[in-house]
C-alpha cells in the first residue's frame, strides 16, 4: 500500500493544528492588523515562525512567482540579536516542514531595521554608512574593555577594595581569581548596562554623577557607572 504524500494544503493544516489559541490566530492571519497578548514563554517565537511559513505557503498556493515572493518580503522584527537568530531558525524549520525554500522573509532587530531605513534615505536621516563608523556598546566590545581598563587605572583604591570585599582570605590565588572576574566580567557588564540605559534615556555622565549624590549604598554603583560612561564617551569621540 502506497501512501500519497501530503499536499501543501494538508501540510498547512498540520502546522495549524500544532498551534495553541493565540498562536493559531497568528497562523490564520491573512492581512490587516492583529495584536496578540502573550506572557514570556508563551511561544511567541514559534507562533510567529509558523505564521510566517503559512503565509508564504498561501502565497505559493495563490500562484505568485518566486520573484514576487522575493520582492514582497514578510518582515519580522524583534528586540535582540539572539531573539532574531532564534526566530530565523524556527522560520527555516517551519518552511522545511512545508517543503518550501527558505526565502520570502527577513528577520531583523528593531535597531537594524531602523538603521537600514535611515541608510536607504540618507537625505532625510543625515546618515551615510560609507562615511561614518557605527559603534554599538555591548559587553564584549573592545571599546568597553578599554573603558574598564581606564576606569581601573583611575580608581585603583576602589578597585582594590572591590577585589577584597566580602569573605576575602588574602590568598594570592583568590585575589587573582577575583581580579579576573571583576575586570573581564562584572565591570564590563556594569559598564554596558549603565551606558545603554543612559544613552536610551538621553542622560550624560554628569547626570549620573548627580544621581550618585543620592546613592547611600556602600558600593557607589551610580558613581562607578558615571565614571565608566564618562571614559566610554571620551574613547568614542577619539575613535
Amino acid at each position: 500500500m502506497t501512501i500519497a504524500p501530503l499536499t501543501l494544503e494538508e501540510k498547512i493544516e498540520q502546522l495549524l493544528s500544532s498551534l495553541r489559541q493565540g498562536q493559531r490566530e497568528m497562523g490564520e492571519w491573512q492581512g490587516g492588523t492583529l495584536a496578540v497578548s502573550a506572557v514570556p514563554g508563551a511561544g511567541k517565537s514559534y507562533g510567529m515562525a509558523v505564521a510566517t511559513a503559512i503565509a508564504l505557503a498561501r502565497r505559493s498556493l495563490q500562484g505568485k512567482s518566486q520573484n514576487s515572493l522575493l520582492s514582497e518580503q514578510i518582515v519580522l522584527v524583534t528586540f535582540t540579536r539572539s531573539a532574531a537568530i532564534n526566530l530565523k531558525r524556527k522560520v527555516r524549520e517551519s518552511l522545511a516542514e512545508l517543503g518550501l525554500p527558505n526565502q520570502g522573509y527577513t528577520v531583523q532587530t528593531l535597531h537594524s531595521l531602523a538603521l537600514a531605513i535611515a541608510n536607504e534615505h540618507p537625505r532625510q536621516s543625515g546618515i551615510r554608512l560609507d562615511q561614518v563608523t557605527l559603534i554599538s556598546p555591548y559587553r564584549g566590545h573592545q571599546l568597553i574593555q578599554e573603558t574598564v581598563d581606564l576606569w581601573i587605572q583611575e580608581n585603583r583604591n576602589l578597585y582594590r577594595n572591590l577585589i577584597e570585599a566580602g569573605e576575602f582570605d588574602g590568598e594570592e590565588t583568590n585575589r587573582l581569581q577575583r581580579q579576573s572576574v571583576l575586570s573581564s566580567d562584572i565591570l564590563p557588564s556594569l559598564a554596558t548596562i549603565f551606558i545603554q540605559e543612559a544613552k536610551s534615556s538621553g542622560l550624560t555622565p554628569e547626570d549620573l554623577y548627580h544621581a550618585a549624590q543620592n546613592d547611600s549604598s556602600q558600593v557607589k554603583l551610580f558613581e562607578m557607572g558615571a565614571g565608566l560612561y564618562e571614559h566610554y564617551q571620551s574613547l568614542l569621540i577619539s575613535n
